[in-house]
């Protein structure tokens, strides 16, 4: 699973002095991934960007959205090679 949004502002973080300048994901693992869903979805309100089962590693992932700003699910790159592009473009 790949995602990434398009534009990403800057975050700065300290933690007992070391220097933590953004945050791309933060991964939380839970025993029910619908009882965590029940919480961070439905009650707290994180819209539910993707869910899937990685196999390779046996897990049920989702990816929810805790940002400042209203979600937008044009603002998400989900493909790699697209990720690559607009790196590029970028530069």
């Amino acid at each position: 699973m790949f995602q990434r949004t398009k534009i990403c502002s800057g975050l700065l973080l300290a933690f007992g002095g070391a220097m933590l300048s953004a945050i791309d994901h933060v991964g939380v693992a839970v025993e029910s991934i619908d009882d965590a869903l029940a919480l961070y979805r439905d009650q707290l309100g994180m819209p539910l960007v993707h869910r899937e089962t990685v196999s390779e590693q046996g897990v049920d992932a989702a990816l929810l959205v805790f940002a400042s700003e209203l979600y937008d699910p044009d603002d998400y790159i989900r493909e790699y090679d697209a990720f690559l592009s607009a790196l590029r473009a970028a530069d």
